[in-house]
């Protein structure tokens, strides 16, 4: 254990400690990061739940943490670089100007971001990862999507009504009685 580790560790009693990094090498599994710190079955899943609710643990996870995700640079830029490079990507940069499909390697890096999958020995086909999950994503983060109520005005169409409902009006108030109320 690193100096910089043992810091971060040093307010937690020692099972709390082991379990922080049990937690860490257990791909954030708090059941089995407890069972691995020597937390009975019966009690690892409660004893897992109290962990991730305790300010203090969470302090010493989230500073144990801060370096790997800059090791692996996943913070939340390369993220939403990632996205944008699926959300924004063209397949015609995939093609020289022949029309002939490109080697892997040769491909714009944004491009190799966005493909999910080649087939084959030689390329024969490409696909890229769900531009509209991309998409969608980005602009929920961007806050583009905003959660709109539908105003739903009956009369304005032209419907069969059930024959029990005399009048479009008899007919509405019986519908809307099933429907949720609007947000």
């Amino acid at each position: 254990m690193t100096n910089a580790v043992a810091t971060v560790l040093e307010n937690l009693t020692a099972k709390q400690a082991l379990w922080c990094m049990e937690y860490l090498a257990n791909g954030l599994n708090a059941t089995q990061a407890a069972i691995a710190a020597g937390y009975s079955t019966k009690v690892a899943r409660q004893q897992g739940a109290e962990n991730l609710s305790n300010p203090v643990i969470m302090q010493a996870l989230a500073k144990l943490q801060k370096p790997r995700i800059e090791k692996a640079n996943a913070g939340a830029d390369r993220v939403l670089a990632e996205l944008v490079a699926i959300g924004f990507s063209d397949l015609s940069s995939a093609f020289d100007d022949d029309g002939q499909l490109l080697r892997i390697k040769d491909m714009p890096p944004v491009l190799r971001a966005a493909i999910a999958s080649v087939d084959g020995a030689r390329v024969t086909k490409i696909k890229l990862w769900d531009k509209c999950q991309a998409l969608d994503k980005l602009a929920k983060h961007l806050g583009l999507l905003k959660e709109a109520a539908v105003n739903i005005n009956l009369t304005q169409f032209v419907m069969r009504m059930p024959d029990k409902a005399k009048t479009v009006e008899e007919w509405e108030e019986r519908t809307t009685k099933a429907l949720p109320p609007p947000q």
